[in-house]
């Protein structure tokens, strides 16, 4: 999976779940649900950010995730270290970079 591939759109909004976040960076669903929960950002920041979805996991079962944006997305993984963190953090730059 590639950095870029980590977000979709939704209703015309970037948007990636927390199912993809612990996909790419090869963490347990449940640490990134925790690292989001201890994020220290303001309430309303996160209330605009992150969302409580549903999915249904391998075994049928319906479970909870998060749906977030690319602000929120930002927010939680700029926290993340390791060979992928790095890369996703290089790639972001790179292309804000291309942008300007």
């Amino acid at each position: 999976m590639l950095p870029l591939e980590l977000v979709s759109i939704e209703n015309e909004v970037p948007k990636t779940t927390s199912l993809v976040v612990a996909k790419f960076f090869g963490k347990r669903h449940s640490d990134v649900l925790r690292a989001v929960s201890k994020l220290d950002c303001s309430e309303d920041f996160s209330q605009r950010n992150f969302a409580l979805a549903d999915y249904i996991d391998e075994q049928g079962k319906p479970r909870t995730m998060l749906s977030m944006t690319k602000d929120g997305f930002i927010f939680l993984v700029m926290g993340f270290t390791g060979k992928q963190a790095a890369r996703l953090k290089e790639t972001y730059i790179n292309e804000f970079n291309r942008m300007s």
